[in-house]
């Protein structure tokens, strides 16, 4: 009985010490997703050969065993677990690694240098400090693990504090993977660190040389020193051992010299007096040459790209590198006015920096290694132009460069560009070549090109000379005239073009045709050639030939082929300057373009006689290639639209690919058609109709009874101008029926020939959408964004006429799938702009963005289709890879279906964002509600843009007065200005907030407006402009309520402003309520809003009896009047950091967007925020992740009480992790609710806010 009993207890002793373990990797792990696999093997401790092993990946994947192979999908970050059990059924805790896949095609920016640590031996117990050396052009972190115990430990940051234990006698091996903002991961690296029992040995370094590896004259010695730490402060003697020849050189510090030329390593070997050595040991490598054939360093500036233009105040962001034979040198950046002699401002190191500039004119900003003369080249060298802020235009350049300048070396080159000022001011000319400046004044140029025999490649050297050019109020030219120049040694070099075609040029062919290849050449001095020729389809290699020509050549496969003919004479002495290249494109004929009309939507709509209709197309183009070669003239198939209208007495074409508008006087049915023509001469075999019944005015009697509810009489698609209201019928009824989820509805309620107001009501079923008043004499349009298939119900009323006669309207309703609208995308010295589109809805998109400049052209396009519940999100460069971006001033997107979209504007230092939904559709006024009156402080630009095809005339209405917008006059017309440019040097009384208005009340206009801090504080954020007239009819509307969903918890660290204003010319009255999170009211202010009145202030201050203290979780605002409103937050912890802003939501949504979800552990956060705008009912929420390719990641139930709100980062939603592939987030709730996200940082550098939608 006694031994059964041992027995139990040592059975017992061991099922509970039983581990199953992840024995072949002692940390986390990272690989390339073209890897492939990762095998993983388990073991158990004590070994149990029973023991059953079972595997689960975050991805999905599973599998039992010893062994486990997991396939690696693609890049990310994925969690490899396993639960072993024993053969007595003991479950082991669970184990798990982490494997950090990279993108070995993406543009690696981050690399992670040697690990240092405090101490490279310490006893149990001890602390060590472990610090990693990270260089990356975006925040990075590293993500640090390491056992203990026998499971892994994580942290993350840039350096780690490590304590061993017991457990880890004899060593731990301690992995860093560092991983920046964009989604990089660098290479790992790995240090030890021994655990030892008794006396330590020393930690040692080496401080000289400065650098792992060097660079050395033969025969010149070589000095090296070192450092060491030993615990118990015991004598440390410095031994440096030559691996290569075995010699040793005991000292410290001591110079070496090699004599023979190649590479030599040299160890230290760091030992107390107690012949305990260090036991890692640092290792020098020395690369001697001989004399004089040591390399220089380079440098090289990575930010800004390229020359650019900024306003005064604006910055730019300084990155570059600097490197010798072997490795890194330390660098300078150097700014300079070209009026100065001296640099203005210099930084010690490679960046990145963020440069303010405050004074007109050019800057040289120069960056080289320290220790040497510089070398200026277009490779270290910028040139900046700074302006004022001025309604002055600047100079406009005429000239194209030449597509081939050929220069003798030693012979002089003459040069010219034309320049006009729009004003007719002097311009100022300044040359420079090579990051030079050569010349200061006159629009032409003498210069002698002499260069090294060193420098030229083949005998050709590429250089380039450019101009800047200003005029006497230092406006410059949006950018420098460049002309492209290469230099020859002796020879002319010949110049080749395949089939005498522009080089970059773009042939077309259909699948399984042959194309003509031939080499075309100009050979003035007759040269003995060679010919390389080469076609390539994406990486693959098709073809290679030596031949002159290659003739004809059959493409079978559908896609872009690059062919390149290089030439060079038969000695390799000489190149021809640029190969021939030409691009073909192999299409497939039975693809053919899909037409759709998007605006009206339907297959018929009704309108009366002599009425004006607008038509809106769009097309999906199956042959569209995505061609992301930045360096590309690769020419898209473009597509011409082509409307048709047949009707009774015969049919009209108008070919436009812009908005047109019909006018229709003639009865009957007509019939408009939507085909296209192609670049490839395709056409839609089923173009896109629809039928248009032209009738006579139909009286009011045809739509009577309809003076209640259930009398409603129905206007279907279409245009009615015979309406009318009288004292005896002051209410009438009417419904709409919406047949397709996502479309935009857009009313207009035209009372141009009454002279009594009316009063209007829409709901969608029996949910209240508007209410309001609708003005005699003038047009009311209204457009109701991403509607649900449905009925609505319209009651026009005479409540509130001036006079008794009733009044006499009109109304037309028509559906849309609108352009969604990016007013200020950027890519500049400072910012880049990420694009978001979401399809919320089950069928594809079709989708295409369009480039547009500030005359409206379209430069590019850009189409896919987005799958159901899919996302797309693409940075305008890579949008629009072969466009130079700056000429980008605005980006709209056509769809076949309804869709929603954000943009994300982060700076290149991440130190400032903003992020604002896309607009949908067209007002016919833009409420600005925050104009910054600290004008030294703060800066306040608006974008503005005419999206029609017709002109509209704009105003913007302030209390100081009205002001004209001519610079939106055109269509599709952009303009982007500072407030103070706008109103001439200073801002008039009276302009806190203002409204612009098209004087016609066309549904012309859509616009944003970005503030943030002129005074060297890195703070933006930024407003979509808006109107009571834009709504989502899905939102559940109570009077015309609005809500500010955000108040920060951290008042020490945060800051929260509120600002409302009262959009009308009569005095409104409004309550204003503040809530704690678990939905208490805390306080409760009447208010009344003086005409065109504004309140500002803290969001506590608002309330008299609250203080800065007080737990504000968010506000709510009762009104009847029209009453718009926005919030920010900010820092308030003295950093002047962050700052976001959000639009105070009107009404509450119980099916919502969040388009961007970023999350990136270290690096990225995404929080979300819910606000249940019921005051009687909890809201149960379901949150639905979606990847990119619309499939569902995960789901997440969470319940709000009345009136509360819930906060939670993104990933806690999730119990802790963020399904895999999440891209995008769906909220669905059972009451109505405000719902936004915030984007930040670890590093709490920038915020970000967006309204769900």
């Amino acid at each position: 009985m006694r031994i059964s009993v041992l027995m139990w207890c040592a059975t017992a002793v061991l099922a509970q010490n039983f581990q199953g373990q992840i024995s072949s990797s002692e940390t986390d792990m990272w690989t390339f997703s073209t890897q492939g696999i990762v095998i993983f093997v388990a073991s158990s401790e004590p070994f149990d050969a029973g023991a059953t092993h079972n595997w689960q990946t975050s991805d999905g994947q599973t599998g039992t065993g010893t062994t486990f192979t997991f396939m690696i999908p693609g890049p990310g970050i994925f969690k490899i677990s396993l639960q072993s059990t024993s053969s007595t059924g003991q479950v082991s805790t669970p184990d798990d690694r982490l494997v950090y896949v990279s993108d070995p095609f993406a543009f690696g920016s981050i690399v992670m240098g040697p690990i240092e640590t405090s101490l490279h031996s310490v006893a149990p117990g001890g602390h060590v400090r472990v610090n990693g050396n990270v260089r990356a052009t975006a925040p990075a972190t590293i993500h640090w693990s390491y056992l203990a115990n026998g499971r892994m430990v994580r942290a993350d940051g840039l350096s780690l504090e490590f304590f061993s234990n017991q457990e880890q006698l004899n060593g731990v091996r301690i992995a860093g993977i560092a991983a920046d903002a964009q989604g990089n991961y660098a290479q790992p690296q790995y240090t030890d660190v021994f655990v030892l029992n008794g006396n330590l040995p020393p930690t040692s370094r080496v401080v000289l040389p400065k650098y792992q590896t060097v660079a050395a004259t033969a025969g010149v010695p070589v000095t090296f020193q070192g450092d060491a730490v030993d615990p118990e402060n015991d004598p440390v003697t410095y031994t440096w051992r030559n691996l290569d020849t075995g010699e040793q050189v005991v000292g410290n510090p001591v110079d070496i010299t090699f004599q023979a030329e190649g590479s030599h390593h040299i160890q230290l070997l760091a030992s107390d007096n107690r012949g305990n050595q260090d036991p890692i040991v640092p290792l020098v490598t020395v690369n001697t040459y001989s004399v004089g054939e040591v390399p220089d360093p380079f440098s090289v500036i990575t930010l800004p790209q390229q020359d650019q233009r900024i306003q005064v105040g604006d910055a730019v962001i300084l990155k570059g590198y600097a490197f010798g034979e072997n490795g890194e040198v330390d660098s300078r950046f150097s700014v300079r006015h070209i009026d100065d002699d001296t640099p203005t401002s210099t930084f010690e190191g490679s960046g990145p920096y963020r440069l303010k500039l405050d004074r007109p004119g050019l800057f040289e900003i120069a960056f080289d290694p320290t220790d040497i003369v510089p070398v200026r080249s277009s490779a270290n060298t910028r040139f900046i132009a700074v302006q004022p802020l001025s309604n002055n235009l600047p100079p406009i350049i005429e000239s194209t460069p030449e597509s081939l300048v050929l220069i003798r070396n030693g012979a002089s080159g003459a040069f010219e560009v034309d320049a006009t000022d729009p004003e007719g001011d002097p311009l100022s000319y300044t040359w420079f070549s090579e990051g030079r400046i050569i010349q200061r004044g006159g629009n032409t140029l003498q210069t002698n090109f002499s260069f090294d025999s060193d420098d030229f490649y083949l005998g050709v050297l590429g250089t380039n000379i450019g101009v800047w050019v200003n005029d006497d109020r230092m406006n410059f030219a949006e950018t420098p005239f460049q002309n492209f120049v290469n230099i020859y040694v002796d020879r002319l070099p010949p110049v080749i073009r395949i089939n005498d075609l522009d080089n970059s040029a773009t042939l077309r062919i259909p699948m399984g045709s042959s194309v003509d290849l031939n080499a075309h050449l100009a050979n003035e001095d007759g040269l003995s050639l060679r010919f390389n020729w080469s076609i390539s389809r994406g990486a693959n290699l098709v073809l290679q030939s030596t031949q002159r020509n290659l003739g004809r050549v059959r493409l079978d496969d559908a896609g872009l082929y690059t062919v390149i003919c290089d030439v060079q004479t038969t000695d390799a002495a000489l190149r021809a300057p640029y190969p021939g290249l030409v691009l073909v494109h192999v299409y497939d004929p039975a693809r053919t373009p899909d037409t759709a009309i998007t605006r009206p939507l339907g297959d018929t709509i009704t309108v009366e006689v002599g009425t004006s209709i607008d038509f809106e197309g769009t097309v999906q183009e199956p042959q569209f290639i995505a061609d992301d070669n930045v360096f590309s003239t690769y020419q898209q198939v473009r597509n011409n639209l082509r409307w048709t209208l047949q009707g009774p007495s015969g049919s009209n074409i108008i070919e436009s690919n812009e908005q047109i508008q019909l006018t229709l006087t003639q009865l009957g049915t007509h019939t408009v058609s939507l085909n296209t023509l192609n670049t490839l001469g395709q056409t839609d075999s089923t173009p896109a109709q629809i039928t248009v019944n032209v009738v006579s005015p139909i009286p009011d009697a045809n739509f009577e009874p309809n003076d209640e509810r259930a009398q409603a009489a129905e206007l279907s698609a279409g245009k009615y101008g015979a309406l009318s209201l009288s004292d005896a019928d002051p209410v009438d009824w009417y419904f709409f029926d919406l047949q397709q989820d996502g479309t935009t509805i857009e009313w207009t309620f035209d009372l141009t020939q009454s002279s009594n107001d009316g009063r209007i009501e829409i709901f969608q079923g029996e949910n209240p959408v508007h209410q309001g008043r609708l003005a005699a004499g003038g047009v009311s349009p209204f457009a109701y964004t991403g509607s649900r298939a449905g009925r609505y119900f319209i009651k026009i009323s005479t409540d509130g006429a001036k006079r008794p006669g009733g009044l006499d309207f009109g109304v037309g309703v028509t559906t849309s799938n609108p352009r969604l609208i990016f007013p200020y995308p950027k890519y500049d010295v400072i910012d880049t702009t990420a694009l978001t589109v979401v399809n919320p809805f089950n069928e594809p998109a079709a989708v295409v963005f369009e480039a547009r400049d500030n005359a409206g052209q379209t430069l590019s396009e850009w189409s896919t289709v987005i799958p159901g519940y899919g996302r797309i999100e693409r940075t305008v460069e890579e949008l629009f890879p072969s466009l130079n971006v700056l000429q980008l001033d605005w980006v709209r997107v056509r769809s076949d279906k309804g869709v929603v979209g954000m943009s994300l504007t982060l700076a290149r230092d991440h130190k400032t964002a903003v992020a604002e939904p896309a607009i949908i559709g067209n007002l016919d006024e833009l409420i600005v509600p925050h104009i910054a009156q600290n004008t030294d402080q703060w800066f306040t630009k608006v974008a503005l843009i005419n999206n029609t095809s017709g002109d509209a005339s704009a105003l913007f209405n302030t209390s100081a007065g009205n002001y004209g917008v001519p610079a939106v006059t055109n269509p599709y017309a952009h303009a982007l200005f500072d407030f103070v440019q706008f109103f001439g040097g200073s801002l008039p009384g009276g302009t806190e907030w203002g409204r612009f208005a098209e004087t016609n009340a066309s549904v012309a206009m859509a616009g944003m407006e970005v503030f943030g801090k002129r005074d060297g504080n890195l703070q933006v954020a930024g407003l979509n402009l808006s109107s009571e007239k834009l709504k989502n009819p899905n939102f559940y509307y109570v009077r015309k309520n609005i809500t500010f969903p955000h108040v920060a918890a951290d008042t020490r660290n945060f800051w929260t402003g509120i600002a409302f204003v009262n959009t009308e010319d009569q005095t409104n009255t409004a309550t204003l309520r503040a809530y704690s999170a678990s939905g208490s009211v805390l306080a409760e202010e009447a208010l009344v809003m003086e005409p065109r009145g504004k309140r500002v202030g803290l969001a506590y201050q608002l309330f008299p009896t609250l203080n800065s203290e007080s737990a504000i979780s968010w506000v709510h605002l009762e009104t009847d009047g029209a009453i718009t409103g926005y919030e920010l937050f900010g820092s308030n912890d003295g950093s002047d950091r962050r700052l976001a802003g959000l639009q105070a939501v009107g009404g509450g949504g119980t099916s919502l967007v969040l388009p961007k979800i970023q999350v990136e552990p270290g690096i990225f956060w995404t929080g979300v925020a819910v606000v249940n705008l019921s005051s009687n009912a909890s809201a149960s929420l379901t949150y639905t992740c979606y990847a990119d390719d619309g499939s569902v990641t995960g789901t997440a139930q969470r319940s709000v009480g009345p009136n509360q709100k819930d906060v939670a980062l993104a990933e806690a939603l999730f119990g802790g992790l963020l399904p895999y592939k999440t891209t995008w987030i769906k909220i669905d709730s059972s009451q109505p609710i405000a719902a936004f996200e915030l984007l930040g940082d670890i590093n709490g550098e920038f915020l970000a806010g967006v309204i769900a939608q």
